[in-house]
């Protein structure tokens, strides 16, 4: 038995993350950019978020099998 999910699981969840995200950029003041990874074919999306000590840093999510 496999724990991979089925690539229309997958696709919900990339559908689900996208809504957070979207969510967060607009409604985080945290939050200064979205932005998603189209052309290496990973499901990958870059949060700029604004710092104290450094005045932005990027949080890497991957959404994977």
């Amino acid at each position: 038995m496999s724990d991979a999910l089925t690539p229309e699981e997958l696709a919900d969840l990339e559908a689900r993350i996208d809504a957070w995200a979207a969510r967060q950029r607009e409604e985080n003041p945290v939050v200064a950019a979205v932005e998603r990874d189209d052309t290496s074919g990973e499901r990958r999306w870059f949060l700029r978020v604004r710092g104290e000590e450094k005045d932005v840093f990027t949080i890497w999510l991957h959404l994977r099998q």
